[in-house]
């Protein structure tokens, strides 16, 4: 009874856990996301870099958590019945040992495919969660059944995932099969070990008593003590490579970066903006959306900007409110360069 209650405390502990850590990534990943410049949200990059930080970042700092826990536990078990398997014989403890290491390189290589094909296939796989969020999103349900789209994004959709989902299913098969080759070599050399003990017992080196307390008991407990913690390392070890896709998303810059002393917006304003030679183009394309644009705008001037679509009336208004700046010349707000204000200053 009292087992029983530990365990349900454990569940409930886990699950606590586990909703903590997700919020708590969740609220790093909101705060990046609108931390950076909107010059990101033109780059199919940071889409991809995003996409993967979403899929992984969520759930792994908790595997990794149940990962150092299992790690903890086995270890304790395997230290306990380390000294007994060693006065027993060296090389059996050697043997043990030994074996599981082809199934730990298996995992470790596995790993670092999976994590490798995740990133090449990032693309693939936004674009089918794309077309899923158009078959199922009310913003779009309009269009989708005007233009008789459903079938054919659908269609899309089914390819895509098929494609994935072969060369996943590929790559977990090749996995298994190596596996399963690793599992027959440690089989073989456990066996032996256990033919050795058999055959100390009828030469009288040990007792029946100490081959059953050695096979069934501390040999089998730390055989599986071992793999356990071999298992917990090789999770820890591609959690830590799927963590690193969190990482590089946190690890991007602002590139609209304010000054180090930025000077203090002027309020009210008394000589208005001015917009002095400005050409600018988005980062991701080469071809100019605005050439050299001369605009004054005085306080409390009202001015209408009219134009043709694509004509750059709403990149002006974002070189403006500083949501990018101007690739020559210069935006000044009472004589003095956009650029020598704080950007979050600026906007408030």
């Amino acid at each position: 009874m009292f087992a029983a209650g530990c365990r349900s405390l454990t569940e409930i502990v886990k699950e606590a856990q586990t909703q903590v850590v997700t919020d708590h990534v969740a609220d790093y990943i909101h705060g990046k996301s609108v931390a950076v410049d909107l010059e990101y949200y033109e780059d199919p990059k940071y889409y991809d870099t995003l996409h993967r930080a979403q899929q992984e970042a969520t759930y792994r700092p908790a595997s990794i958590m149940s990962s150092l826990m299992n790690f903890g536990q086995s270890g304790i078990s395997l230290i306990a019945l380390a000294g007994l398997l060693v006065s027993f014989h060296w090389w059996v403890a050697l043997v043990l040992f030994a074996a599981t290491l082809p199934g730990v390189w298996l995992r470790l290589k596995y790993a670092n495919q999976m994590y490798d094909w995740q990133r090449q296939h990032t693309q693939a796989e936004r674009r089918a969660y794309y077309f899923h969020f158009l078959l199922t999103d009310g913003g779009h349900a309009k269009e989708i059944r005007l233009f008789g789209l459903g079938s054919l994004f659908m269609r899309w959709f089914r390819d895509l995932r098929r494609k994935l989902r072969r060369e996943r299913l590929r790559l977990s098969a090749r996995r298994s099969l190596a596996d399963l080759t690793t599992q027959a070599s440690a089989t073989v050399a456990i066996f032996g070990t256990l033919a050795y003990v058999a055959y100390q017992t009828v030469q009288g080196a040990i007792t029946i008593g100490d081959m059953v307390h050695c096979t069934r008991g501390a040999f089998q407990r730390a055989q599986g003590a071992l793999q356990d913690i071999w298992s917990s390392l090789t999770a820890l070890y591609a959690d830590n490579l799927f963590l690193a896709n969190f990482s590089e998303f946190l690890d991007l810059k602002a590139k609209l970066a304010g000054p180090l002393t930025p000077a203090s917006v002027p309020r009210p304003i008394t000589q208005g903006i001015l917009v002095n030679h400005v050409d600018f183009h988005y980062p991701t394309g080469e071809r100019s959306v605005l050439e050299d644009i001369n605009l004054q705008i005085l306080p409390g001037q009202v001015v209408a900007l009219v134009g043709e679509n694509g004509s750059g009336k709403t990149s002006l208004i974002k070189l403006l409110c500083r949501l990018y700046d101007p690739i020559s010349g210069q935006i000044t707000l009472d004589g003095i360069d956009l650029r020598q204000f704080d950007p979050m200053a600026l906007k408030g």
